[in-house]
């Protein structure tokens, strides 16, 4: 074989393992780096993996999954008849499954969502307190509205714009007893850095010059209209690192990594990480493609839903009805129905249900350990999911005031000293606080105010799970002094004078409420290594999305329910054509 050709294959196997992130492929490397340069056993073992990998490759660019998930779904020849028969099953009503099951019903599906509490949503729905305060139960600042953002995508294609207002997020920035308002563009934000430290202007500037085009590179591949980026073509995964220079390069580094070629300060990387908590706890080491479309709150900005995020939620609902969708609260589904080694239906407690395919908007290390059962799962793919993590929880004090609260942004605080709550083993170092009312104030009576601070903690709920129900009392109003004498004393004296009412939530309430693996916020995180999981499983019918497919946010389980309709979709619309025809 030349050795134009053997270079060739190399560098397509170093490009797929970059793109890809496969560890096989990593060690498959490793492996061909110990035998001797140009040696026969090393181009014998080249052009192996080359073909294994090629022919991979070209499976996955055709339907976007691995070879092990190589099944088709059962499609019926028209929509099933009877109350207990659809086409499909919706497992959660988070954004995921609602933007799934919108696209799916819009495509002719019969199409059944349930959602174990009262109210749809997931995320984005808000609750009331002492009859007049709006609270929101999670979602604070939406992105991916701008031109090629999924997001604008799906609100445009099904014609929501005129149903939803959205206000733009603003952000403050506070770190060692210093406290900055911040321009809300990325063109303000970066002369407001500038102008703090003048030493690093070069370095302020390359950094982010870097960073937007490696943004601009990662978005390149939403195209118009579409909720999900398009499958790179084999000349483009070959020239990746050619045509994607930016984006390639900072594909497997950390955030603090990528700072290190450009930044010094300790307080400047601070500020530049701030969105971190977005997203996890990882803070510096969050990968730096999850921190890339962070960027997109100054580039485009951050958005909250004028009226609460609710809102979202019953313009998505409203929109699936019109399509013929039928939604069910207060039903917890039990477990998955699997009949010759596929899905066919959900054990509720309103009784079961049945469809060839069900997708899953649960926690994913729940939906595989609970309602699928390890047992239908390959050993290799047990230990993937064994090996889920959950993401971060928080405790979070949700408080009203008799008098509004000074400013509507989000405020990323650094204590001057940690806070320490010594008998539970907890210790802070930041927090990140905001008041809802103050950015929209048809959430609370006119003339008071509120204030939501969440603390970032492990999620650990079998720990408070533990606690008797006197223990836990205690611990929670141990928790909500600490909160007001701590925390709100030390960032806003006014607001600790003003107070009138409060209530604190712990992981145990997330693990009641959202129903994630150990009360995380997001559910579990992707595998990034593994890439695991893909949004169809190894068990035929049964497919996934939401924050544990490809992270957290609004606009991130909003191209995860895509996907899953990208995968579906199309079989419904060409039964639908042929119906008509």
């Amino acid at each position: 074989m030349a050795n134009e050709q053997v270079t060739e294959q190399l560098e397509f196997i170093r490009q797929v393992a970059t793109f890809s992130g496969d560890t096989r492929l990593e060690k498959a490397l490793e492996l061909i780096a110990t035998f001797p340069e140009g040696s026969p056993e090393q181009i014998k073992l080249i052009e192996e993996v080359y073909t294994e990998t090629y022919s991979a490759m070209q499976k996955f660019l055709e339907t976007g999954q691995p070879p092990e998930t190589d099944w088709e779904p059962t499609i019926h020849p028209a929509a099933p008849e009877g109350d207990d028969q659809y086409d499909v099953i919706i497992v959660g009503s988070g954004v995921g499954g609602m933007t799934a099951g919108v696209e799916l019903a819009q495509a002719g599906a019969k199409v059944l969502m349930l959602e174990g509490h009262s109210v749809y949503g997931g995320a984005t729905h808000t609750y009331t307190r002492k009859g007049k305060y709006i609270i929101e139960a999670g979602v604070e600042s939406i992105s991916g509205l701008g031109p090629m953002g999924a997001v604008n995508h799906f609100l445009t294609r099904h014609d929501l714009w005129k149903e939803l207002e959205f206000l733009k997020t603003e952000f403050h920035f506070s770190y060692n007893g210093h406290y900055w308002e911040l321009p809300n563009t990325m063109e303000g934000w970066t002369e407001s850095l500038v102008s703090r430290y003048p030493d690093e202007e070069a370095g302020i500037r390359n950094f982010f010059d870097y960073a937007i085009k490696a943004y601009a590179e990662k978005y390149s591949f939403f195209e118009e209209d579409r909720l999900t980026p398009r499958m790179p073509t084999e000349e483009e995964v070959m020239s990746y690192a050619q045509l994607h220079p930016h984006n390639y390069h900072l594909m497997n580094t950390s955030w603090g990594e990528f700072m290190d070629e450009y930044l010094k300060d300790p307080m400047l990387k601070k500020e530049v990480s701030m969105l971190s908590h977005f997203i996890g706890d990882a803070n510096e080491n969050t990968p730096t493609s999850d921190m890339l479309p962070l960027l997109g709150y100054f580039l485009i900005g951050g958005f909250r839903v004028k009226g609460g995020s609710s809102k979202l939620a019953h313009a998505f609902i409203g929109k699936y009805q019109e399509y013929g969708g039928k939604i069910m609260v207060n039903t917890q589904v039990h477990k998955f129905i699997v009949e010759d080694g596929k899905v066919t239906g959900v054990e509720t407690n309103r009784g079961n249900f049945y469809a060839p395919i069900i997708v899953s908007n649960a926690d994913t290390r729940m939906t595989f350990e609970k309602l699928l059962g390890l047992e239908h799962l390959t050993e290799e793919y047990q230990e993937l999911v064994k090996g889920l993590k959950p993401s971060a929880s928080a405790f979070i004090f949700q408080g009203a005031m008799s008098k509004p609260f000074k400013h509507k942004a989000m405020v990323t605080y650094y204590f001057k000293e940690p806070k320490v709550l010594e008998e539970y083993g907890l210790t802070f170092v930041r927090t990140a606080y905001f008041s809802s009312p103050a950015h929209d104030p048809s959430l609370f009576p006119e003339g008071e105010g509120g204030l939501t601070i969440n603390l970032v903690a492990k999620a650990d709920a079998d720990f408070y799970n533990r606690m008797s129900p006197e223990e836990y009392a205690a611990f929670k109003k141990r928790l909500q002094e600490f909160f007001m004498e701590e925390i709100v004393k030390e960032i806003d004296q006014e607001a600790y004078e003003n107070m009138i009412w409060s209530e604190v939530s712990t992981p145990r309430s997330a693990s009641r409420f959202i129903r994630t693996y150990q009360g995380s916020v997001y559910g579990t995180k992707p595998d990034r290594v593994n890439e695991f999981p893909k949004t169809k499983t190894p068990m035929p019918g049964l497919y996934i999305c939401g924050a544990g497919h490809l992270g957290a946010g609004v606009e991130a389980v909003l191209i995860s329910g895509g996907f899953v309709a990208e995968a579906v979709k199309p079989y419904f619309e060409s039964r639908q054509a042929a119906s008509v025809k």
